[in-house]
C-alpha cells in the first residue's frame, strides 16, 4: 500500500475520523473509545502498579498516548501525519503539567525513519498493520523498539468476521477459496460460556435495552413533524472524503499469531472489539445507536474466543520472546 496515500488520507480525514472514533454519532461506532478502554484494561492487568515507559505507533490524535500518561505512565507518540500530531500537541497543551509532562510526540515515517531501538515496555498500535504492505514491517521494527519480554498490543481487522456478516466481503472470500478455512477456525473458537460472563451478558442486555427504549422515544418525537425519509437514503453511511479507495488489510487471529512468531513475538491472548449482535446492514435500517447499543451488550465476552465470531475488529496481546 502506498505510504503517500495513506498520510494523505489520514490528514485530509483526521477531523472525520477522531469524531466518530471515540463518541457514539448518528450509526457510527466509537471503535477508538472501545479499544483504548480494552488496552487500558489489559495495562492495569498486566502491570498493576508499575511504571512502564509505552510507545503508540501510528499515535493519531493522540488521545490513547493521554488516556495512558493519565495512568502514571510514561508516553510516546508516533505519526507521520502532522495534522493528526498538531491535534495530539492542541490537547496535550490543556493538561496540567502532570501528565503533559509524562507525554510526547515525534513526527516521524515509521517505515523508513530511525526509531529508539530496546527503550518501551509496551508498544501499542491500534489499526496501523492493515495499511502496511506486510505484517513484518511493524513486527520487526517493534521488537527492536522493546526491551526483552516486552508487550505488544495490536489491532486489526477481523478477517473472520466476513463470514458472519453476509457482505461483499463474504462473497469476497467465496471467490477467493478461502472460505472453508477461514469457517474451520472459527469452529474451533465455540465453547461453552462462563456462568460469569452469561450473567454479566443478560445484565448488559437489560441496561442496554433502557437506553435504546430512551433513544427510541426520542427519535419518534423528533421524527413526528418530518417528511418521511426513504430507506435508500437513510440507510446510506457517512463516508469521507475521497480517498477511499484505501481498504485495509484484514486478518484472522491465527494470520497475526503466525506473524508475530516469525518476529520473535509469542501470543498472550486475544480480545473482540466492535461486536454485532445482528448482521450490520440493520445497522442503517434502524434509527441512530439502536445497532450499536443492543450489540455492545456482546462486551461480556470480549475477553473470550468466542467474541472473535462476531466482532469486526480484534486485539491481540504478544510478548518479545
Amino acid at each position: 500500500m502506498d505510504n503517500e496515500v495513506v498520510k494523505n488520507y489520514f490528514s485530509m480525514n483526521a477531523d472525520a475520523w477522531l469524531s466518530k472514533a471515540y463518541s457514539y454519532k448518528e450509526h457510527s461506532y466509537p471503535l477508538g473509545y472501545h479499544r483504548l478502554r480494552i488496552l487500558l484494561d489489559i495495562l492495569k492487568e498486566k502491570f498493576s502498579d508499575e511504571k512502564i515507559n509505552l510507545v503508540d505507533v501510528a499515535c493519531g490524535g493522540g488521545d490513547l498516548c493521554i488516556s495512558v500518561a493519565k495512568q502514571g505512565y510514561s508516553v510516546t507518540g508516533i505519526d507521520q501525519s502532522e495534522e493528526m500530531l498538531e491535534k495530539a500537541n492542541h490537547k496535550l497543551s490543556l493538561l496540567p503539567e502532570e501528565v503533559s509532562t509524562k507525554t510526547k510526540f515525534i513526527h516521524k515515517n515509521f517505515i523508513n525513519d530511525n526509531l529508539p531501538e530496546n527503550v518501551f515496555d509496551v508498544a501499542t498500535s491500534m489499526g496501523f498493520i492493515g495499511y502496511l504492505d506486510n505484517d513484518d514491517i511493524l513486527f520487526s521494527k517493534v521488537n527492536k523498539m522493546l526491551k526483552p519480554k516486552g508487550i505488544f498490543i495490536v489491532s486489526c481487522r477481523n478477517r473472520l468476521f466476513n463470514m458472519a456478516s453476509i457482505s461483499h466481503y463474504t462473497i469476497r472470500e467465496i471467490r477467493n477459496g478461502a472460505a472453508k478455512k477461514l469457517i474451520d477456525e472459527i469452529e474451533e473458537l465455540y465453547s461453552k460460556i462462563p456462568n460469569k460472563e452469561a450473567q454479566q451478558f443478560v445484565e448488559n442486555i437489560k441496561k442496554q435495552v433502557t437506553e435504546v427504549s430512551s433513544f427510541m422515544e426520542q427519535h419518534l418525537e423528533l421524527e413526528k413533524d418530518k417528511e418521511p425519509i426513504s430507506t435508500e437514503t437513510s440507510s446510506r453511511p457517512i463516508k469521507y472524503a475521497d480517498l477511499t479507495s484505501i481498504n485495509p488489510r484484514q486478518h484472522t487471529p491465527k494470520e497475526l499469531s503466525a506473524s508475530a512468531e516469525k518476529s520473535g513475538f509469542s501470543c498472550l491472548g486475544f480480545y473482540g472489539a466492535h461486536p454485532h449482535l445482528f448482521i450490520p446492514k440493520l445497522n442503517y435500517l434502524l434509527p441512530p445507536q439502536i445497532f450499536n447499543r443492543l450489540s455492545d451488550s456482546l462486551q461480556a465476552f470480549e475477553k473470550l474466543p468466542i467474541s472473535l465470531i462476531w466482532s469486526s475488529c480484534f486485539i491481540g496481546v504478544f510478548q518479545k520472546n
